[in-house]
């Protein structure tokens, strides 16, 4: 009874350490379940012994059919041999972390960092490896897709002739991408500031890029330059700088910005471009002013012989005639430098009223002695459109091929009105007459475009063609149609519409 006595405190404090093991066993089980780290405990061989809930559901499977399966599973070739690597350093007291890869059971990628540990039984045996394990797919795929928009944006700006640069306004140093090397033709590009603008050629432009980058720096906050640099191997080059300053809390600046484009190929077009117009606008001045002159003195003795020359007679009629094409051709030179105004874009647009200007082109027809000519129109006000000064010259020219090219009596009736298409109103003017009419292949002819190659540019095909050019400049239309549907020979309509200004 003694001996039983005696035991009975030592079983109840056994059984006091087994239930507190187990408690604690419990408890150290349910942190290890109810965090959100991935655990996975494998034996010297390799195989789980234990994974928890977190870590199967990371790798889209059940603790089940993960217990007594190799790592290897999971794992393609390379990322095994880095895990088996890992495991070594463990064993050897090392603790370091790596990125693993491991492949989910629904076929997906598992980017996972993990850290290892050795594992001991009860005994203090090392037994296995335990691991901790982050699920860090997206920071993965993040990572993936921003190295893929900095080689695109390399890329890019290797096609481009770009390149980008940081400077800091602390230290007044800059970091330049390794395309900005390439433009400038130097393996180290300079880190100082005033070493690039050493570059820029010729040396009197400098202060100008230094006044335009510390006003930008001080007061806009961004500047833009095109500036000509000269390379160490000689070569001169032009490029584009554009830059943004950035700003601390408290609204100092701190660094600038920007992106350096090699222009070269498009600077030396435009200077070709320019160089070529001068050239044609030298010689279309030369040769209109030659010929207007040459015109005037020839102009000037036939009217002189036809004045001599009895009226009604033969030979009077043969004067009129050249005298009628001198003049055409004196029109012909101002047409054509009007045109050059226009398609350089030399004059600016301001509202004007279609019905004064109309009012101003009938007033100034020529009136013919010989014939019955009469032009009907009723003003009206109210619509003005953004034009110019030769605006007159697009309707005085269709009235003018309208006498010109009819005989006898002539009617020209011209309506003003407001026509709306695809939402925008419209000034819409018509000029109609009962002359002989165009057929359905000329009028197409007559309109043409005035840029298309191999055009014969007679007189009528070349006013008309101006007309166009000069119409489509105020972002207008003109078309031509038969007066009477289907009966060319009843008339002409040349219909004009110009948008309406606000």
């Amino acid at each position: 009874m003694s001996q039983a006595y005696d035991e009975a405190p030592g079983m109840e404090r056994l059984r006091r350490e087994v239930k507190e093991l187990r408690e604690k066993g419990d408890y150290y089980r349910s942190i290890l379940e109810s965090t959100d780290k991935g655990i996975w405990v494998i034996d010297s061989n390799y195989k789980t012994v234990y994974i928890n809930y977190r870590m199967a559901e990371m790798l889209g499977t059940s603790i089940d059919k993960v217990l007594g399966s190799t790592v290897l599973k999971f794992m393609d070739e390379d990322n095994w041999h880095n895990f088996i690597n890992m495991i070594s350093r463990c064993k050897e007291g090392c603790r370091d972390q790596i990125d693993i890869m491991f492949h989910r059971a629904d076929g997906g990628v598992l980017w996972t960092l993990a850290s290892l540990a050795p594992f001991f039984d009860i005994q203090g045996f090392r037994v296995g490896v335990s691991g901790t394990f982050v699920d860090i797919t997206e920071r993965k795929r993040m990572e993936t897709a921003l190295k893929e928009t900095r080689d695109n944006l390399m890329k890019a700006q290797h096609v481009g002739r770009m390149g980008s640069w940081v400077r800091d306004l602390k230290t007044d140093m800059i970091e330049s991408s390794g395309e900005i090397g390439e433009i400038l033709g130097i393996e180290a590009v300079p880190t100082k500031v005033d070493d690039i603008i050493k570059l820029i050629y010729p040396p009197y432009e400098r202060e100008r890029v230094r006044r335009i980058v510390q006003e930008g720096i001080e007061k806009t906050g961004s500047y833009t330059i095109d500036v000509r640099m000269m390379r160490p191997d000689g070569r001169e080059i032009y490029c584009h700088l554009e830059a943004e300053v950035v700003k601390d809390g408290s609204g100092r600046p701190v660094k600038v910005i920007g992106v350096l484009q090699d222009i070269t190929e498009r600077k030396k077009a435009e200077i070709a471009l320019r160089e070529s117009r001068a050239q044609s606008e030298f010689f279309i001045d030369l040769i209109s002013h030659n010929m207007g002159n040459m015109n005037h003195a020839l102009l000037g003795y036939l009217e002189l012989a036809l004045e001599k020359l009895t009226p009604g007679g033969y030979n009077r009629e043969l004067l009129a005639k050249p005298i009628e094409i001198i003049k055409d051709s004196g029109r012909l030179i101002n047409d054509v430098r009007k045109l050059r105004r226009v398609v350089s874009g030399d004059i600016s647009v301001k509202k004007m009223d279609i019905s004064s200007i109309l009012a101003e082109t009938i007033a100034e027809v020529p009136k013919e002695k010989e014939r019955d000519i009469r032009i009907n129109f009723a003003p009206r006000s109210g619509c003005t459109v953004l034009a110019n000064e030769l605006l007159k010259d697009a309707y005085s020219r269709v009235i003018e091929n309208s006498i010109k090219h009819s005989s006898g009596p002539l009617t020209i009736n011209v309506n003003l009105a407001e026509a709306q298409e695809n939402g925008q109103v419209y000034c819409r003017v018509e000029l109609a007459d009962n002359g002989p009419g165009i057929s359905g292949e000329i009028k197409r002819t007559l309109l043409s475009d005035i840029n298309k190659p191999g055009n014969n540019f007679t007189r009528i095909g070349f006013g008309l063609r101006f007309v166009k050019t000069l119409v489509a400049s105020y972002h207008g239309k003109i078309w031509i149609e038969d007066r009477v549907p289907g009966e060319y020979e009843k008339g002409l309509r040349v219909v004009i519409t110009i948008p309406k200004a606000d």
